[in-house]
């Protein structure tokens, strides 16, 4: 059953949640935009969207125009205050005055039929991105995220728990291991293979969650080459990246006085064929444009809007949250049920013979999983007689950075039906393994 809008009874909601909000001059200032502009039924749906999806336990993130809304913040509904380098940056066109509802991927007929019990609602199914249609009078826009589903995976009380801007959690984000990794804190916070997210962090220097959120839009963006921008990145700092369409025309528009058509040209070649033409390059040349800034713009595809790269960090600023600080809650999430195994082996008599320690036991905020049972250990309770260095050996060790088994062997065991009876043994078949020869396990000959 749709719900109606009384404007002074919703008036009167807005300066009861302002007094429990406590900033008496951001809510006069907010209200009187919306009344003035004629966006306060408006407004009253959104709210009432957001309640719907709140009441439901459904993790989301709400913006306007693709920022954070200060009413919506004022109503108490999810959409964090965060202020970042990103958001400061304009984009220079008419703002739509669109709100965005951010759902986890996967719930958007779900999502839909809540809305449906608060007001009348058309959809297109055709059309992207996907909008909703309110009483034939306003539209939203509706974003699935896929890390948002991880969010949405977490208990909701414990999710009430996460705070913005907490310090520990942002020195935790961005404090390297001690072999230089970011892997204690982003892993399973993250999805998909972690190389691309490591290449770039360990050459950034990372020293807030600014530059994360930076990062984070690199991700989102096309890039001709992966390499060159991370060389990029540590050639001329991240400061010095464009990361993000807003920043493309803040630096374009208000930097070097360009056109806003002319960037929109130069943003349409860089999306079509994926380099400055001869035209585009002898103009930023003559607007004075430094050298570093045409060579990125050549590596550049595609740039994202910052919008959803910066829910993106949000959502992991949240995970982070939860596994420094609630990490036997949060532990519960991680599925740690593999059956594969790792640790150290002998070759004798044509066969391996192998120490195994189970995936599922190591902690998933390590970088390696590594058996502690040494060569020299391992070998004593075989009973096999001789010194155990006269035997080709190797280990086998998973690593969370790059997401694979790592072999390390004898270079004698360097052979197919060799590495086949390891895979097999330590239950690698369908895993990522690579083999590679150490030093170490040469025995004597050799």
């Amino acid at each position: 059953m749709a719900i109606l809008f009384n404007e002074k009874e919703f008036e009167k909601l807005i300066i009861k949640k302002g007094e429990e909000y406590g900033d008496p001059v951001l809510l006069e200032v907010e209200l009187e935009a919306y009344k003035n502009s004629g966006n306060l039924e408006y407004l009253f749906y959104v709210y009432h969207l957001g309640l719907a999806l709140k009441n439901n336990n459904i993790a989301y993130f709400i913006r306007l125009d693709g920022y954070p809304s200060s009413m919506i913040s004022i109503l108490g509904l999810n959409s964090p205050e965060t202020r970042n380098g990103l958001q400061n940056w304009k984009y220079d066109e008419e703002r739509k005055n669109i709100f965005q509802f951010f759902v986890p991927a996967g719930l958007r007929k779900k999502v839909i039929s809540l809305f449906m019990d608060v007001a009348y609602i058309e959809t297109d199914s055709d059309v992207c991105p996907f909008y909703l249609e309110i009483n034939h009078k306003y539209k939203i826009e509706l974003i699935q995220h896929g890390y948002l589903k991880r969010l949405n995976d977490v208990d909701p009380e414990l999710r009430k728990k996460i705070t913005s801007d907490d310090k520990s959690v942002i020195d935790y984000m961005i404090k390297a291991d001690d072999q230089g990794y970011y892997m204690p804190s982003l892993y399973e916070c993250c999805g998909g293979g972690m190389e691309l997210w490591y290449s770039l962090i360990n050459v950034a220097n990372l020293k807030k969650l600014d530059d994360f959120k930076k990062i984070v839009c690199l991700i989102n963006g096309i890039f001709s080459n992966r390499k060159v921008l991370a060389k990029h990145i540590k050639e001329f700092g991240l400061n010095n990246i464009i990361c993000c369409r807003e920043q493309l025309y803040s630096v374009l528009c208000d930097s070097y006085d360009i056109d806003k058509q002319r960037v929109d040209t130069i943003r349409m070649h860089l999306n079509g064929s994926h380099h400055l033409t001869e035209s585009d390059e002898l103009l930023l040349e003559s607007n004075e444009v430094p050298d570093y800034i045409i060579k990125q713009l050549n590596n550049i595809r595609y740039l994202p809007y910052a919008s959803s790269s910066v829910v993106t960090a949000e959502i992991i600023y949240g995970l982070v949250f939860l596994k420094l600080k609630y990490w036997e809650e949060y532990s519960k999430l991680i599925k740690n049920d593999e059956t594969t195994f790792v640790g150290p082996f002998f070759y004798i008599n044509n066969k391996i013979l192998a120490s195994k320690k189970p995936y599922r036991e190591f902690d998933p905020r390590l970088r390696f999983y590594d058996s502690d049972v040494s060569h020299f250990d391992f070998f004593n309770s075989l009973h096999v007689g001789g010194d155990y260095g006269n035997y080709p050996r190797g280990r086998v060790i998973y690593d969370n950075y790059s997401v694979r088994y790592i072999v390390y062997l004898d270079k004698s065991l360097m052979k197919d039906e060799i590495k086949t009876q390891i895979k097999k043994i330590y239950s690698l078949e369908d895993e990522i393994v690579v083999f590679k020869t150490d030093s170490h396990y040469t025995h004597n000959g050799l």
